[in-house]
């Protein structure tokens, strides 16, 4: 799972085969937009430009999947 600002700039990655839960992760991205990129086996899925301005974490992204 990655996060990283929008446009550009830090990320925070967290590598490794999680059965259901990856996180929590964070980014400080204070008045900035973040980007969420997730892998499951070959499929992956990015959401750009969310949680603009806000502190949160990539805790609660699941992949509902056993492993």
């Amino acid at each position: 799972m990655t996060l990283s600002l929008t446009g550009g700039g830090h990320a925070a990655h967290e590598h490794g085969r999680f059965a259901q839960y990856a996180g929590p992760m964070y980014v400080s991205a204070r008045h900035r937009c973040i980007d969420v990129t997730g892998v499951i086996g070959n499929a992956v899925r990015t959401v750009r430009g969310v949680h603009c301005g806000q502190e949160i974490s990539a805790e609660g992204f699941s992949s509902g999947g056993g492993g």
